[in-house]
């Protein structure tokens, strides 16, 4: 029999097709995120089937086959010395589980001392350029802790190349990222030089770049019909925020639902482009893997040793600070505030942006798509703390 944790339900206002607004949906959830939503309604039923791909040993987590999914950002091209080191640890504070650098920076002490210090999966980003690919590919440290996670190598047009970095990667037990450019090369193309490839596909990792959404989609909708290694997906910021910056694109929201994505991120350089890649996951939710990066949160100063990061900033990737509580911050009127961003995190998020200051943290699934259960809890947290000897008592 199934354990009591394989799936739940829980009621949320989401929009509805048939109905033509928002209604109440009965949601089913599963280990994979959502499984099945029924408008209460109308009766109107949706199944969302889900790719399974094969999974990888990606730095400190897991990449596809299930596993909770990733998010990737980018440090800057110029950041070198001080600042390339503030830039990992920014992107990790901001949320991201896999930092990507260029093949320059990799060869930056600092980066080879972070790749053992932080727990997030460095990838080196060698470009068009095998030499590097190879070099990095066959290092002694890759895959290990203190080595880079994956290597990031852009497809060239040879299938001869293409081989000899998989049978390398193979052999190191290294993922290699094959991201394939499609204003140059044809998803069909690619695809036929992999299948008719001898060296053996277990470490490989696909990625499409270089076009629009619509046609990245479609291409990886192509692999997954004969590839089984993880994605690795890359979207315009403004793509992956949505309209207004709070509804996901309905193509978009398809495509992650049907895990066609195992790490997600986004154009954009920096924290920013990690924050769009992760508030998409959230608010579709789908299941995000734990950074396993202690963010300190602080009210009135910046965050300690992870990076110049500001306080609403890392207050954002909020399900890397479990149990903190931020002081000194105005409290919104949470009581004034929709049903429909009660029953969604990020969209709570985008009205504290909106509106102003604010912290809502540590509020369980269960309480957060229900705003009754939500006013009783911040009731009784603030019964509590005027009841109690501390706050009554002067010292």
């Amino acid at each position: 029999m199934a354990g009591p944790l394989a799936e739940s339900y829980v009621l949320s206002v989401l929009h509805c097709q048939e109905c033509g607004g928002e209604r109440p949906h009965q949601v089913r959830l599963s280990r994979d995120g959502i499984a099945e939503t029924v408008c209460t309604a109308c009766g109107r039923a949706l199944s969302v089937p889900q790719r399974k791909s094969a999974r990888l040993a990606f730095g400190p987590y897991a990449l596809g086959g299930g596993a909770p999914m990733l998010v990737h950002g980018r440090v800057p091209a110029g950041a070198a010395g001080a600042a390339l080191s503030g830039a990992v640890r920014a992107l990790a504070a901001a949320g991201c589980h896999v930092v990507e650098v260029s093949a320059a920076q990799a060869q930056d002490v600092r980066a080879r001392r972070l790749a053992g210090e932080i727990p997030v999966a460095l990838v080196v980003d060698a470009g068009t350029r095998l030499a590097d690919a190879y070099r990095f590919t066959a290092d002694a440290q890759a895959g290990r802790r203190g080595g880079w996670a994956a290597v990031r190598w852009v497809y060239d047009g040879s299938p001869g190349h293409l081989g000899l970095l998989l049978e390398a990667a193979a052999r190191r037990g290294l993922p290699l990222i094959v991201a394939v450019p499609l204003d140059e090369w044809a998803p069909e193309a690619v695809l036929a030089a992999l299948r008719e490839s001898r060296a053996s596909l277990d470490q490989l990792v696909l990625e499409f770049f270089g076009a629009a959404p619509p046609r990245l989609m479609a291409a990886y909708g192509q692999a997954a019909g004969c590839l089984r290694s993880p994605f690795y997906g890359r979207f315009p910021a403004a793509f992956l925020r949505g309209a207004a910056a709070e509804e996901a694109d309905p193509a978009l929201a398809a495509f992650l639902r049907a895990r066609h994505c195992d790490c997600l991120g986004a154009n954009e350089d920096g924290p920013p482009g990690a924050h769009a890649a992760q508030r998409a996951l959230l608010d579709l939710w789908l299941p995000v893997a734990a950074p396993r990066v202690a963010a300190a949160v602080a009210a009135g100063r910046q965050a300690g040793v992870l990076g110049h990061v500001r306080v609403l900033e890392t207050v954002g990737a909020w399900a890397s600070v479990p149990r903190r509580v931020v002081r000194g911050l105005r409290s919104p009127a949470v009581g004034q505030l929709p049903a429909r961003v009660l029953t969604k995190p990020v969209r709570f998020w985008h009205e504290v942006r909106r509106e102003g200051p604010g912290v809502l943290l540590t509020v369980p699934r269960r309480v957060a798509t229900k705003p009754v259960r939500l006013m009783q809890e911040l009731r009784g947290g603030r019964e509590r703390h005027t009841s109690s000897p501390s706050s009554s008592s002067p010292r």
